[in-house]
């Protein structure tokens, strides 16, 4: 993917008609009194995670640029 410099839209280098699709990947610290551990939440997971689809909370949160 690169910005285009007019628009500011992502855009495939293989494909630049393909527009981006926004999905989740979420790295959580997940602690308790005895330790920590790391995990990651992508795609579909993401979803379960929180009840929409990542497009959806982008639009609803107007996060469009990020």
């Amino acid at each position: 993917m690169h910005k285009d410099l007019t628009t500011g839209q992502l855009i495939c280098q293989k494909n630049p008609n393909q527009i981006p699709t926004p999905w989740y990947k979420v790295n959580l610290i997940l602690e308790d009194e005895t330790n920590e551990m790391n995990a990651l939440i992508i795609g579909k997971c993401g979803e379960k995670l929180f009840g929409m689809p990542c497009k959806d909370l982008v639009v609803n949160q107007r996060l469009v640029e990020q």
